[in-house]
């Protein structure tokens, strides 16, 4: 049993920080799936798990990877690559090994 537990969808922006940094940091983990459009995460026992309701994460410049990531698969793609340092930054960010962790857990 994995040490930490991150209750959340792997569908959620959110989630998908946290799991880049948990991979980045190379945290043993158990992913433990909420069904957000169900309405899981208002409910018992999530609530009580919830203290602060909040979570900032701004670190290595994860926090853009999910954006980032559906940005990158719509028309507004050009403009990350019209743009030879952001262009390299994307690429820098987006080739992180924990990145592709989180983009492996996400459906197809």
């Amino acid at each position: 049993m994995a040490p930490f537990k991150l209750h959340g969808s792997v569908l959620s922006t959110n989630t998908q920080r946290v799991l880049a940094t948990l991979y980045e940091k190379e945290v043993e983990f158990e992913l433990v799936n909420v069904n957000l459009g169900a309405g899981e995460h208002k409910q018992e026992p999530h609530i009580s798990l919830n203290v602060s309701a909040l979570l900032i994460l701004k670190e290595k410049n994860l926090h853009h990877l999910p954006n980032i990531q559906a940005l990158l698969g719509t028309p507004s793609k050009k403009l990350f690559d019209s743009r030879p340092r952001v262009s390299a930054w994307v690429a820098s960010i987006t080739g992180r090994p924990a990145w592709s962790k989180v983009l492996a857990l996400l459906p197809k």
